[in-house]
């Protein structure tokens, strides 16, 4: 899901994403916000996710726009995202960075949970890691790769 700049505030509430399988994607279950999105994200939960060969396993990113051009910088605004939830999910990964909570500084991101999450890189010779910044929320079970910021 992507919330872009319109000049409207989005609102995106309680999805459910169940048993969905990923085969040679870019990406999984992602999340991705402008930074000058305004808005809100609540109520999402991804649970028994199976990916195979995908890029981008497990992404939030609020920095979504701010990849495509330089000298970007974090704004007074963003979209909050809240009450969001992984759980159940195996897979292997073609990218390093297998787990990417990605969000902005100026508004609270609260309540993301990571529950039995067993991520493998699909090349032996790679080793799969986890990347977050300003996220809060709790781990429950098994976390493969660990997330050190939760």
């Amino acid at each position: 899901m992507t919330l872009e700049n319109n000049g409207n505030e989005a609102r995106v509430e309680n999805i459910s994403v169940h048993r969905a399988r990923f085969y040679g994607t870019q990406n999984g279950a992602r999340i991705k916000t402008w930074e000058t999105a305004k808005g809100l994200v609540r109520g999402v939960s991804f649970v028994n996710l199976t990916f195979k060969e995908v890029g981008n396993p497990i992404t939030i990113d609020q920095h979504y726009f701010c990849h495509k051009r330089e000298g970007c910088h974090e704004l007074s605004t963003a979209v909050q995202i809240s009450d969001v939830s992984y759980s159940g999910a195996v897979a292997t990964s073609i990218s390093e960075v297998a787990i990417n909570l990605n969000c902005s500084t100026p508004v609270p991101r609260t309540g993301i949970t990571l529950e039995n999450i067993q991520l493998a890189s699909a090349d032996p010779d790679m080793k799969i890691t986890s990347s977050c910044h300003s996220v809060h929320g709790v781990i429950k079970g098994i976390v493969e790769p660990p997330v050190s910021c939760l």
